[in-house]
């Protein structure tokens, strides 16, 4: 990867970077206190968000998702390698890899459900999953889908469905980013090694065993899978977190003493894991020129989107401010 072929690119997003959502907006979004008050907060943005769109959720959302996919298709036109928006958009082609399977499980067409956004199309993944071939689609992909599927008619259980396509999406994720610059690989290992930590604690909340809890884990990840059951059964979390925050930030260290008191939530870590990646990006001073500027937009894009998302059903569900606040990742608007 050449770092002066995203010269180009970089100009680009420059300019767009204008269009996101300042930190103030987003203030006022969280304090509004009618859909009137934020259509008009909303006037004007990239994602053409009217009154009458805003009071149904289901509108609401077809034109977040609408700017989302505007926003990977116009990455994957312009982006000196593919292969770094697909770090970022795999994960949509494994969301469409789990609706298409369910809906086979089914016998249900859950089309409406599906995401285009990806390198592969979805003529393509409908097309293994009813086959279970594909002379298209690359051979791990195929063979995943067929293990998985196989599991399921054995077994008779949905949950192997839903596990198994999020243990093929990190698989493909980590060979992904081995074709990308190490700063990558290092982001893929983190986002795994947080699943995994999140998907124990959540497990030991439900009493699940600690066998139980190896069948869903990773072990894609700086640790093996029963490390990490190990050391979260034995309160050691924090020697993990202190070897991945080699670097001094108040925010995470604010996150660095809960963890050590044992007092972090699940609902923090999930903030924590977002918010360590983008500090990750932000930190690569040096790399301006190359691709982490590509990188920084399309993850700052997922955020703002959630953020809206979040911020509106909430409105339409009467959660209480504070949920929100909690829920909401980093923002980053000029």
């Amino acid at each position: 990867m050449n770092t002066k072929d995203f010269s180009e690119i970089n100009i680009t997003i420059s300019v767009k970077e204008q269009d996101f959502l300042t930190q103030e907006t987003f203030h006022k979004l969280l304090q509004a206190e009618s859909m009137n008050t934020i259509a008009s907060l909303l006037a004007g943005s990239v994602y053409d968000l009217q009154m009458s769109d805003l009071e149904c959720l289901e509108t609401t959302e077809n034109k977040l998702r609408t700017a989302l996919i505007r926003e990977y298709r116009w990455a994957f036109e312009e982006s000196p390698d593919r292969d770094l928006v697909s770090i970022f958009a795999l994960f949509y082609v494994y969301h469409n890899l789990k609706i298409l399977l369910k809906a086979k499980m089914l016998g249900q067409d859950l089309s409406p459900l599906l995401i285009p956004i990806g390198s592969e199309g979805q003529d393509e993944l409908a097309h293994l999953v009813q086959t279970l071939h594909s002379d298209v689609l690359e051979s791990d992909i195929v063979e995943e889908i067929g293990t998985i599927w196989s599991m399921y008619l054995t077994y008779q259980n949905s949950y192997i469905l839903e596990v198994g396509v999020d243990l093929a999406y990190f698989k493909h994720l980590k060979k992904l980013s081995l074709k990308l610059p190490r700063l990558f690989q290092e982001i893929v290992v983190i986002l795994i090694d947080f699943y995994n930590i999140i998907s124990v604690k959540r497990a030991f909340n439900q009493g699940k065993t600690s066998n139980a809890i190896y069948q869903i884990l990773s072990d894609e990840g700086s640790l093996p899978a029963r490390s990490i059951i190990k050391m979260i059964e034995n309160d050691e979390l924090i020697n993990w977190f202190q070897q991945l925050n080699s670097y001094i930030d108040e925010e995470l260290l604010f996150f660095e003493d809960k963890i050590r008191q044992s007092t972090i939530s699940i609902v923090e870590l999930e903030y924590l894991s977002d918010m360590f990646i983008a500090k990750y990006l932000e930190n690569q001073i040096e790399e301006l020129d190359g691709p982490i500027p590509l990188a920084r937009y399309l993850l700052r894009r997922e955020f703002e989107v959630k953020n809206l998302r979040l911020i509106i059903s909430s409105h339409h569900n009467h959660i209480d401010i504070d949920r929100v606040a909690e829920r909401m990742r980093p923002m980053y608007g000029r």
